[in-house]
């Protein structure tokens, strides 16, 4: 025996054995063996596993798992659909058993000129004939083997059945014509009957009549005397009178009979030309149909011969659709083995990536990086085409150049995905550190909402805040006091913005805070929104080429946070500061002159500077080394955050258009520059 034939065999036996479990006899309904060979190899159902037992009785057996539902069972997934399939296909296959012995005695009875009854034509199998045996296989099979020449032969069958039925129906309609027609021709033999008795009567009328007369004269002759008188007697002249009408009565009864036989000639003269002309149609109709009678034998003789081209072309394809169908088995055995490779290989690589980020992010924490989160906005109307793929969660390409950050967010990303970031830096807040979220970018790149977001997508600032409050509610250990404040750096100035304008000018940094800057103190959220909406009325905006609502200052919103411990009195200071920096502008797409050209030249000056400071910080490691904060208020101001005394995590946001992808560029670049920066392991404030 050699390795196919065992193949083979060993393929059959797990068909017998399969087809036990499905409850289905192969010995007595093969058609159905399709069923059992497609629920054979039939693939997993989605959320269903293999697994084997491990321990127990069963220690090495194999079982099915739902990852969602840990149903768990001992039968394949798909066992019950193929079983359902089965009865149903068997129901129909008795159905059309009896619908396919009704069109065929319909058949034998159409051949001897019986009438036919018509069947219905819905179903769902096809008949093939093997062996001189009749064999259902499902139209499923005969669809998935069907081909052009195939097609044409069922089409051709098709159309002889049509003609058939439509030749044996005008043959009907035929005969029934000539059964009219025979009848007709009885009802006028049997007026031409009844018209030659009438003439047999009248002249039997006629020849009486002549006869009466011819006895009326002889006694009229007998009865005159030998001499005539001059006169008539009384009694004579009665008798001629009575002669005289009785002749004049038989005149007009030989006048009529004369007319009426003239009418039974005409009437005779017409019913024999309508009889000849039934007996032509009569010979045409049976010439028609013995014509069709021929021509029917013949689209028999054809019919046979298309019905045996057709069955022999099923065999050849049932034989190649069993090769097709161990071919198939075969790719999906291998498809299966290699999407449980795919699987396994996908959960390592899942698990070692989340273990490399968490990692990554505790090994930030004792360096001090500066955690930065990379954002994509989406396209805008008129922009046709993006310059940025989205690799993963940490990487993405600007023009074929990779970049890695500790997060990244496709134009799909969500407000709540992105401050899920965030959230756990925000909270530490309370426990006494100092955290600086800032937001870095192009004009138009969507800093603005990010940090402030809509009223139904809230921002950073709106989230931070308002978990630091639900946070602080919900502890009993601990007494919380908030204080809020709002400046923004404008033209190089600050300005506070929870105060009036006039008050608000003329405000300086020493030692690391801003003299006379007001701050509010708050107990709510409602607080501290009621102070952010004053402060927005007041801030400075505008429009240029890029963005008609430009952010033209820095803005710095600042929480600041002292948390008391009830039983030890102890006392953190934590400090949150959410900054929404002005975007980055080139003098030449925006075109800005006056005002705004001055406003664009110091937010320039200041992100510029902004980037010396980075630069220094990454490369001096050492605590004495010069870094150049007063180059610009803004760098003055984010001098403690940007210290190692702070939690420092940054937004680098970017358009995808190919006309901003040197902005792009010189972004992601200089949030790489910043992720590099150690600033060390930041440290509690607390006080007893």
């Amino acid at each position: 025996m050699n390795p196919k034939q065992s193949e083979d065999k060993v393929y059959q036996q797990a068909l017998q054995e399969h087809a036990i479990e499905l409850g289905i006899n192969l010995e007595e309904d093969p058609e159905f063996k399709w069923i059992v060979e497609k629920s054979l190899v039939a693939p997993l159902p989605e959320g269903w596993v293999q697994l084997k037992e491990i321990e127990g009785d069963y220690a090495g057996s194999l079982y099915y798992y739902h990852e969602e539902s840990g149903q768990t069972q001992w039968e394949h997934p798909s066992d019950q659909f193929y079983r359902m399939q089965y009865e149903q296909q068997k129901v129909q296959k008795f159905e059309y058993r009896k619908a396919l012995i009704h069109e065929f005695c319909s058949i034998l009875c159409s051949s001897v000129g019986s009438k036919i009854v018509n069947t219905s034509e819905s179903s769902a199998w096809d008949v093939v004939s093997r062996d001189s045996t009749w064999e259902v296989v499902p139209q499923t099979t005969r669809e998935s083997i069907n081909c052009g020449e195939c097609e044409t032969l069922n089409q051709e069958l098709t159309e002889l059945k049509k003609t058939l039925k439509l030749m044996t129906e005008e043959s009907f309609q035929k005969e029934k014509l000539n059964s009219q027609l025979k009848n007709e021709c009885t009802a006028v033999q049997a007026k031409l009957k009844l018209c030659e008795d009438k003439e047999v009567e009248i002249t039997e009328l006629h020849s009486k009549a002549k006869k009466d007369l011819e006895a009326a004269k002889i006694e009229f002759n007998k009865k005159q005397t030998p001499k005539p008188s001059s006169t008539p007697t009384k009694e004579t002249s009665i008798l001629i009178q009575n002669l005289n009408d009785q002749v004049k009565k038989y005149k007009d009864r030989a006048s009529l009979s004369k007319v009426e036989k003239k009418k039974s000639d005409e009437m005779m003269k017409d019913m024999h030309k309508e009889l000849n002309f039934a007996l032509e149609t009569g010979e045409t109709l049976h010439r028609d149909l013995s014509v069709a009678q021929n021509e029917l034998e013949e689209l028999k003789i054809t019919s046979q011969a298309k019905i045996k081209e057709f069955k022999d072309l099923a065999e050849l394809f049932e034989g190649r659709l069993t090769e097709c169908l161990r071919e198939l088995k075969e790719a999906r055995k291998a498809e299966a083995n290699a999407f449980q490779a795919k699987k396994e290989w996908k959960e390592k690589y899942l698990q070692e990536r989340n273990l490399r980020q968490s990692l990554g992010k505790k090994l930030m924490e004792l360096q001090g990086n500066i955690f930065v989160i990379c954002r994509v906005r989406p396209l805008l109307r008129d922009e046709a085409t993006s310059c940025i793929e989205v690799i993963d969660s940490e990487q993405l390409f600007v023009d074929n150049v990779s970049h890695n950050f500790n997060a990244v967010f496709g134009p799909e990303s969500t407000q709540d995905e992105v401050f899920a970031e965030v959230q756990p830096s925000a909270l530490s807040v309370l426990e006494g550190y100092n955290v600086c979220i800032f937001a870095y970018g192009q004009t138009g790149s969507g800093k603005t909402f990010t940090m402030e977001g809509t009223a139904s997508q809230r921002g950073v600032n709106h989230r931070a805040i308002s978990g630091l409050f639900e946070y602080a509610a919900s502890s009993i250990e601990t007494n919380y006091a908030f204080s809020v404040s709002m400046l923004e750096v404008y033209n190089e100035s600050i300005r506070d913005l929870l105060c009036v304008p006039e008050d608000s000018v003329g405000l300086d940094i020493r030692s690391g805070s801003v003299e006379g800057l007001k701050e509010y103190s708050v107990s709510s959220m409602e607080d501290v929104e009621t102070l952010i909406c004053q402060g927005f009325q007041t801030r400075t905006v505008g429009s240029n080429n890029v963005n008609e609502h430009s952010s033209r200052s820095h803005l710095v919103l600042c929480l600041k946070v002292a948390a008391t411990r009830k039983g030890s009195q102890v006392t953190t200071y934590g400090k949150l500061n959410l900054v929404d920096l002005a975007g980055s502008e080139r003098l030449k797409n925006t075109n800005a002159v006056g005002v705004r050209l001055k406003e664009a030249q110091n937010i320039n000056k200041s992100l510029s500077a902004l980037g010396d400071v980075v630069g220094a910080l990454g490369k001096s490691p050492r605590k004495d080394a010069h870094i150049p904060y007063r180059n610009s208020k803004l760098t003055f101001l984010l001098q403690d955050s940007l210290s190692a005394n702070s939690r420092v995590l940054m937004f680098v946001n970017v358009g995808p258009s190919l006309s901003s992808a040197s902005e792009s560029q010189c972004s992601l670049k200089f949030a790489g520059r910043c992720r590099a920066v150690k600033l060390g392991a930041a440290k509690k404030t607390a006080k007893a």
